[in-house]
């Protein structure tokens, strides 16, 4: 399936054993740091319910690497051979750091993708610099014995000379197996601890599909592509497929309610009871949405591909509500 869930939606590879019967086609956990992590004050999560829209400026909050390799660990043990590839996107503020995740990640996930940047975090040294970056991909690549990707930053809307393309064709020289990238916006919004926060869901797909059409026409057809940013519903995925992207992830649409139920599609909050209903967590002001319809099991058949659709949904009285705190 080209269809997968993007970093950003279980940091600390600890939703895995359930996340993987979803049907996506591949779970990018992350981002993994070499250390705990607090990341940006709060509030830095919050939703724009009429976009279907999530605002964050978290700052690369984690539980840190030795946290999250054994749960990826405890994964592997208990699902030796079965479930979606699990790619790792890892960090970190120097070459060392970025260098050490991969090395202890790797044993245990299908792929690694290095993220040299954040668009919430400043990042200084080496890896402020292309230099710097070149570096940590030639030593991972001469290293690696799985699959290696590159994330891009994101670009701004009407960014001329996007560094995400010299960073691109400099992974290419380097010899990493693929690229992604993502059409997320830079927007202001005062309710969160940061002025300048990011923004994703399908306010972003036009972007999402410019910065494709962009990487195909600089990288040709043979790089692996995999993009995200605005992948709401079946439309606009085949619409990023059909821009040039080898598959396409989400994060938002697996948080931000139904999408577009039809008629005859039942809520799976009638089916299921409690299962649809907004859980609270122990922060009395931070709210996860769980059982989210879910856009998933997109499969290729005679060479074109299908949408499915899992039926899990949310309750009707869900749909207003905003997050003004992260989990």
């Amino acid at each position: 399936s080209p269809f997968g869930l993007t970093a950003g939606f279980d940091k600390d590879a600890l939703a895995l054993p359930g996340l993987a019967h979803l049907g996506f086609g591949s779970i990018t956990v992350g981002t993994i740091m070499p250390e705990p992590r607090a990341g940006n004050p709060r509030p830095r999560l919050g939703r724009r319910p009429r976009e279907g829209a999530l605002i964050n400026c978290l700052g690369l909050p984690s539980r840190g690497l030795d946290y999250a390799v054994r749960n990826l660990h405890r994964y592997r043990a208990s699902h030796p051979a079965a479930g979606p590839p699990v790619i790792a996107n890892v960090g970190g503020f120097t070459i060392d750091e970025v260098l050490g995740c991969f090395r202890s990640v790797e044993p245990f996930v299908d792929a690694v993708e290095l993220d040299l940047t954040c668009p919430n975090v400043r990042m200084e040294g080496d890896l402020a610099r292309l230099e710097g970056m070149v570096k940590a991909m030639k030593i991972a690549v001469a290293e690696r014995t799985k699959p290696l990707l590159l994330k891009l930053p994101f670009r701004s809307a009407g960014e001329s000379g996007w560094r995400g393309l010299e960073m691109a064709r400099a992974a290419v020289e380097a010899g990493l197996d693929g690229i992604t990238a993502e059409g997320i916006l830079r927007v202001e919004d005062r309710r969160l601890s940061k002025q300048q926060v990011t923004l994703s869901g399908p306010p972003c797909l036009e972007t999402t599909i410019e910065v494709v059409r962009e990487l195909r026409a600089a990288l040709g057809e043979e790089v692996p592509i995999r993009m995200s940013g605005g992948a709401s519903d079946g439309p606009s995925v085949f619409r990023i497929l059909e821009s040039g992207a080898d598959s396409v992830s989400a994060f938002t649409a697996c948080l931000s309610g139904p999408v577009r139920r039809s008629a005859d599609q039942p809520s799976a909050s009638r089916e299921n009871g409690r299962r649809g209903r907004p859980v609270r967590r122990r922060n009395p002001e931070a709210y996860c949405i769980v059982n989210g319809d879910l856009i998933s099991l997109m499969e290729r058949s005679a060479g074109r591909p299908s949408l499915k659709r899992r039926g899990l949904g949310l309750p009707d009285d869900a749909s207003g509500l905003t997050w003004t705190n992260d989990p």
